[in-house]
């Protein structure tokens, strides 16, 4: 899944990308890295189960706009897409924190 959501998005070069951290044959983290050196003008937005610490610093050293978990309302997704197109980083209202 991961793989085919890298290809599938240099081919169509979306605005933004949502995207898990665990994804098959591929992670999220890792699909972050190479959306971002095939398109660096692309905004990706975690939107996930996990919510280690350590992998949320690490998806937006990659260059994540947002990071929310998978029980948020789908408001606060559109809000995340939303902010993620202008250019300012979005976390889940439920305090998780970014580090920069």
């Amino acid at each position: 899944m991961g793989r085919s959501l890298v290809s599938t998005a240099i081919r169509l070069k979306p605005d933004v990308i949502v995207l898990d951290i665990s994804m098959p044959l591929l992670n999220g983290l890792e699909a972050g890295r190479q959306l971002k050196a095939a398109l660096p003008g692309v905004k990706f937005i975690y939107l996930t189960m996990n919510h280690d610490q350590d992998i949320i610093a690490e998806a937006f050293k990659i260059g994540a706009t947002g990071f929310l978990l998978k029980h948020c309302a789908a408001s606060e997704l559109r809000n995340a897409i939303r902010e993620g197109l202008r250019g300012r980083p979005y976390v889940h209202s439920a305090g998780l924190e970014t580090h920069d």
